[in-house]
């Protein structure tokens, strides 16, 4: 347990009872609680009724992207499709709005960014969804599923291929694509080459290898210059992914070879010769082949182990190697993000400590949760109500759901 000043500026003081009203709650029918959701849905339409003209003039000056832009809004809009119960001509006009959004999305797109949340993949993985979903009903659209398939997948040799300036984490590097080409395959299974989704994988954890004569024995990762732990640009984030595409971890036969830099769709077998003159394209420069003979397994493994030192008494998390600034308490950099991680780490391996370390984030969240910088998912309340709805749903611990309700 790392020992820190606890920021208490930024966060407004939980006075709620932990367990006020958690068994009345929990004691609803699913009928009662099913009305909820309805009414918050019905205000959620007429907000967005409201605003439609309104948004529909920001929309030719908003960024693309999913996390600020237009395809964040059709995300929205197609998850309100596809999950609450409502007629017909209703859904339509939100799949309608939809595409409107990644009209505009696709129009924005820079071809230098891969990721799921800031960059084209996002647009694009979503797009596929959409277009795919109109193929499932009958609509003629293989055309546009292939058009933008292959922009996604242009996106490859700079996923896999070890350049020394391709970052890893998730809002902008190497974890978002892997997370754009789960999306899909979430949604359409095998539309993806698995052999894709796995090359992205082991370039991930070769970036985050040690170096020849470097001690650690678990993954690590830079982003400007810094050891970041959190889930947006760092450690935290990048398990997760790598967690999440469990099912297309490689055979430990797949990672003793490397990828030939001439011709990044084949593995082949490195001579001695050969290691020595692809020395230039490794990660660090004094990084031999060696490093590839573990699996993927046990660097997740170790690196999660590691992970569950990096925490504060309080039970928040380190947003960055040695620092002593116990103060963001949001997804973004603190325990909100990491509460996914060690929950999918758990549901994995089993191992119980990975349990304590989110029910620890939980606990922290409950009691600094309100923070005060706003509302939203990354670094505001909305993202730590989410969490405690994860970690409900994880443990079935009523108090959990209380907090995420109130």
């Amino acid at each position: 347990m790392a020992e820190a000043f606890v920021d208490m500026e930024r966060y407004f003081v939980n006075h709620l009872e932990e367990n006020s009203n958690a068994r009345k709650l929990c004691g609803q029918t699913w009928c009662e609680m099913r009305e909820y959701a309805d009414i918050w849905m019905e205000v959620l339409q007429e907000q967005i009724e409201h605003d439609r003209c309104k948004t529909r003039k920001c929309c030719m000056k908003m960024n693309g992207s999913v996390y600020s832009g237009t395809a964040g809004l059709a995300m929205l809009d197609i998850f309100l499709a596809k999950t609450f119960e409502m007629a017909d001509c209703d859904r339509e006009q939100l799949l309608l709005r939809a595409a409107g959004h990644l009209e505009c999305s696709l129009k924005k797109l820079k071809k230098c960014r891969m990721s799921f949340l800031a960059g084209d993949a996002g647009p694009l993985a979503i797009t596929i969804v959409l277009y795919s979903d109109m193929v499932a009903n009958g609509c003629n659209c293989e055309c546009m599923v292939a058009k933008y398939l292959k922009q996604l997948l242009a996106f490859k040799e700079e996923a896999t291929l070890p350049y020394l300036d391709t970052a890893s984490e998730v809002v902008c590097g190497r974890a978002g694509y892997l997370w754009s080409l789960l999306y899909i395959n979430q949604h359409y299974p095998n539309l993806i080459d698995p052999d894709i989704i796995t090359d992205v994988v082991i370039a991930i954890v070769r970036a985050g290898k040690p170096c020849n004569g470097c001690l650690r024995k678990h993954l690590m990762y830079k982003w400007r210059g810094k050891d970041l732990l959190g889930a947006a640009h760092g450690l935290f984030g990048i398990i997760y992914v790598l967690l999440k595409a469990k099912n297309y971890w490689p055979l430990d036969e797949v990672l003793e070879r490397e990828l030939d830099p001439l011709n990044p769709n084949r593995y082949k077998k490195l001579t001695c010769e050969e290691k020595c003159e692809l020395q230039k394209y490794m990660f660090c420069p004094e990084t031999t082949m060696s490093v590839c003979n573990e699996n993927v397994q046990e660097w997740v493994l170790e690196t999660l182990h590691f992970l569950t030192t990096q925490i504060f008494a309080s039970g928040n998390t380190l947003p960055s190697l040695g620092s002593g600034a116990d103060k963001f308490v949001n997804w973004a950099h603190g325990g909100s993000g990491a509460v996914y991680t060690f929950i999918e780490a758990h549901k994995i391996f089993r191992h119980p400590h990975f349990l304590t370390a989110a029910v620890n984030c939980g606990e922290c969240i409950w009691g600094r949760g309100l923070v005060k910088k706003g509302y939203g998912l990354t670094d505001g309340v909305a993202g730590n109500a989410y969490a405690l709805m994860a970690l409900f749903k994880h443990t079935k611990v009523e108090t959990f759901l209380h907090g995420y309700y109130h």
